[in-house]
């Protein structure tokens, strides 16, 4: 078997990602670490990344360009003037990180964001503070514990170009309810609750933090996450007083993956999780994971869509690791289960494992290709390898397979490989120059050949499918 280094070199690289690389982006890359690049983006090929394979070729194409010095993109040309403004401690770093992210993303994630930031270091560094963000934070009196170090955060957040508007009502409302304001109705609704059980005030001061926390800030109201938080204390504070947790309140979803019979390991840690959870829109997604890690574990790869797209790709798999990857994939799909998030990563995983297939193939064909032709061709010794190309993509150099002209035929001629396999049966015209694979019969020309393998993929000699057709380089 070939090693996986050599199939994955010598395999079929005619998909057009391996084609830009090999043809094109090798050749005209000279940048310092563009090995390393191209040979992520090979792995990314193979990985079946689509997205990241894209940003990964606008890196390359980039930095040969800015490394041949052509700075023509307007983001360049907008940092490059904004360069001359820049005095404030720290601004070279973070330009070289404004550049970074346009060479790392094709639209430039991150880059506005950070340059806007630098604007706005400038700014504050040169005492300027008329920005309506930190006219606002100057603004407030405050005296609750801890707003200095709240202030320096939203300060910080607005210098790295980040909209502060959580910021602002997270400060506003903290030093209100340092006052004794608790009209906010997420309060109003916390403080309605009777709560005994030992341990409530510790809850009733981790819901106060969630009522601050980014998670609700945009929300006016009880919505359906905050709403699970109070019926979490709720339950608490029934199983206190009877005895027995009251289960007739949770959602559904929460509910049947608490009541399931689980066998996997980890169910006990996944059901304690669903009871603590707070997140009522993700208990559907919660119960798929515990369902999809139970069905691994029972083996059953049926009953599940991406389980059963998981069992149809298996059963066209052979390459070396493939068994590693398909693991891989259904520990991922485990992990994270089959959303509308990971869709795209189990179906890039399944991607990249038919890209390695299609390679290996090729580089089994090529096996198949050079005993095929061992058998057919007599005088077959060893030494210098034969150049053997296939009908369509690069010249393959098959192992250890050279053709010794007998003697008898060494004259000067320019039909040199019909001296010594006669015409194509197919025009009786050209020479015999290409040879079929699997069977081995070298038996029609280039024309010729080129028109078989498109009409019907036979051999025209014995008719069995061929897979491909080769052509013969003599020495």
């Amino acid at each position: 078997m070939v090693a996986t280094s050599e199939w994955i070199k010598s395999g079929d690289r005619s998909h057009p990602n391996l084609k830009l690389i090999d043809e094109v982006l090798r050749h005209q890359s000279t940048y310092p670490g563009y090995e390393s690049d191209l040979q992520k983006l090979e792995s990314l090929h193979f990985a079946g990344n689509k997205f990241n394979f894209e940003q990964t070729l606008h890196r390359v194409r980039e930095s040969q360009r800015i490394y041949k010095g052509n700075r023509s993109h307007d983001r360049l040309v907008k940092l490059d003037a904004l360069r001359e403004t820049l005095t404030y401690h720290g601004w070279k770093e973070d330009w070289n990180n404004a550049e970074f992210k346009h060479v790392s993303y094709e639209k430039g994630y991150d880059f506005e964001r950070i340059v806007l930031g630098m604007k706005r270091k400038q700014a504050l560094y040169i005492g300027d503070r008329t920005h309506e963000d930190v006219q606002f934070l100057d603004s407030l009196s405050l005296t609750y514990p801890g707003w200095k170090d709240d202030v320096r955060k939203a300060i910080d957040s607005h210098q790295r170009g980040f909209e502060i508007e959580y910021d602002r009502q997270c400060i506003s409302e903290r030093q209100r309810m340092f006052e004794g304001d608790r009209s906010h109705p997420r309060l109003v609704a916390l403080d309605s609750l009777k709560l005994t059980y030992p341990g409530w005030k510790r809850d009733i001061k981790e819901v106060e933090e969630k009522h601050l926390g980014i998670s609700f800030w945009c929300v006016d109201g009880v919505n359906a996450d905050y709403g699970a938080l109070l019926n979490r204390l709720e339950r608490k504070q029934s199983q206190f007083m009877n005895g027995v947790e009251d289960m007739s309140s949770m959602n559904p979803f929460q509910r049947q993956i608490v009541e399931t019979h689980w066998t996997y390991p980890g169910h006990e840690d996944d059901v304690k999780a669903a009871k603590l959870s707070f997140h009522a829109g993700l208990y559907c997604h919660d119960l798929e994971i515990c369902q999809i890690r139970q069905m691994i574990h029972d083996k059953d790869f049926g009953s599940h869509p991406a389980l059963i797209k998981l069992g149809e790709v298996r059963q066209v798999l052979s390459y070396p690791g493939y068994k590693t990857d398909m693991e891989r994939t259904r520990a991922y799909l485990s992990k994270n289960g089959y959303h509308w998030w990971s869709q795209n990563k189990i179906h890039e995983m399944i991607e990249g494992m038919k890209n390695k297939q299609h390679v290996y193939d090729g580089s089994n064909a090529a096996e198949v290709a050079s005993k095929a032709l061992a058998k057919t061709l007599d005088g077959v010794v060893s030494g210098t390898p034969t150049q053997v190309r296939r009908r369509s993509g690069p010249m393959r150099f098959l192992p250890r397979l050279s053709l010794a002209v007998p003697v008898c035929l060494r004259r000067k001629t320019t039909k040199r490989s019909e001296q010594q396999f006669g015409c194509c049966i197919v025009c009786f015209d050209a020479p015999r120059t290409h040879v079929f694979v699997p069977c081995g019969h070298m038996c029609a020309c280039q024309s010729c050949s080129q028109k078989l393998m498109k009409k019907g993929q036979k051999c025209p000699m014995c008719t069995q499918t061929a897979s491909m057709a080769m052509e013969v380089f003599l020495p």
